[in-house]
């Protein structure tokens, strides 16, 4: 029986004792930029300063509707989906209450919107909508990041994850119940997007990422416990494989660093997150892996690459690393308790793949 990955994620934090969290006020140190943790559970969305060292400082728990399962943030604009009430919402950050202003009404997604993404360019907002199996396409209309519907398009079985090349022009989605990633062309007008074919993963695969040059695609193949590797061609937007490793159990999260030279994948099964070193064919070499918190769940990078961040769902936690300049490694840097449900993290100022 395939189990959903929202399902799975439901069935883990139904039992997680609530965690008081109390607001804290914001010190004088100028921020370096935020991070937020939406919390399916309570429906709340977790804010927080990054200062100058990476670390992090709790300053808010605000109301993120009933169940904001993930957010994608550019600026001080956040876009955040809500699982249960199917709605894609907009908010605003005023860093001087440390508080989200909602920009307008929800509007409609489809059924269990699992991601939000923003396009490299900044011009358009993808979510999957697992239930629905499609992918659905809002414009930015304008600098304060109000949207507008584009349309729904088809995707494979129980889209999970997007991955957009650095110049815009392919979005890439994974299949979870459909073991598959498929390839869209996307519309630099309209954002419209037209489907391109399906390619073979491995099991269950839950997330994908484009290296910053647009020449490779990598899926983490969830219950496969496998990585696929994939070379883009640039003008036709075509997937190859070209190989597939065995990985950490259960990992549902992927990145890659600002320079290609490292991949990383958070590994819900070990609880760890391992750093791959990238061959100039595109292939992964594992080269360390280190311990996280329970059930990690997703991870991002800051903008220079200097911290990783990693969002554990079972243990409620977040976990704050260093990455070592020259080897790509993670030393722990610090552990914050999170709200119960916080499966994903997003920062303000996280890094960004430029179009080459």
């Amino acid at each position: 029986m395939i189990i959903q990955r929202t399902q799975f994620l439901r069935a883990l934090i139904a039992p997680l004792v609530l965690v008081c969290c109390a607001v804290h006020a914001a010190s004088s140190t100028p921020p370096r930029g935020y991070a937020y943790a939406p919390n399916i559970h309570d429906g709340s969305i977790s804010l927080f300063k990054v200062d100058a060292g990476g670390r992090l400082e709790a300053l808010n728990t605000l109301s993120g509707g009933s169940a904001p399962r993930d957010l994608a943030a550019t600026g001080e604009t956040l876009y955040v989906v809500d699982i249960w009430a199917a709605t894609l919402t907009a908010f605003t950050l005023d860093s001087n209450t440390a508080s989200l202003r909602q920009k307008g009404v929800p509007l409609t997604t489809g059924q269990s919107p699992e991601t939000v993404t923003i396009d490299p360019l900044g011009r358009f907002v993808y979510v999957t909508n697992g239930d629905s199996d499609s992918i659905q396409v809002f414009r930015i209309e304008n600098q304060q990041g109000e949207l507008s519907p584009v349309g729904h398009f088809a995707s494979g079985a129980y889209p999970t994850d997007i991955a957009v090349d650095p110049c815009g022009r392919w979005l890439y989605v994974t299949h979870y119940a459909g073991h598959s990633v498929g390839s869209h062309a996307i519309d630099p007008h309209s954002g419209a997007l037209r489907a391109l074919g399906n390619v073979a993963t491995g099991n269950s695969p839950a997330a994908a990422v484009v290296a910053p040059a647009g020449d490779y695609l990598y899926v983490a193949d969830g219950l496969g416990s496998t990585l696929s590797i994939y070379r883009i061609d640039g003008e036709h937007s075509t997937l190859t494989p070209i190989g597939r490793i065995e990985a950490s159990a259960y990992h549902y999260a992927i990145t890659v660093d600002q320079a290609g030279r490292y991949l990383y994948t958070a590994n819900f099964g070990s609880n760890d997150v391992t750093t791959y070193a990238l061959q100039a064919d595109g292939m992964p070499v594992k080269i360390a892996s280190v311990a996280a918190g329970i059930g990690p769940f997703s991870i991002a990078l800051d903008r220079g690459g200097h911290h990783a961040y990693v969002a554990n769902v079972r243990s409620s936690s977040i976990d704050v690393y260093s990455v070592h300049p020259k080897q790509g490694i993670l030393s722990p840097v610090q552990t914050v308790q999170a709200q119960p449900g916080s499966a994903t993290i997003e920062l303000s100022a996280a890094q960004r793949h430029s179009c080459r």
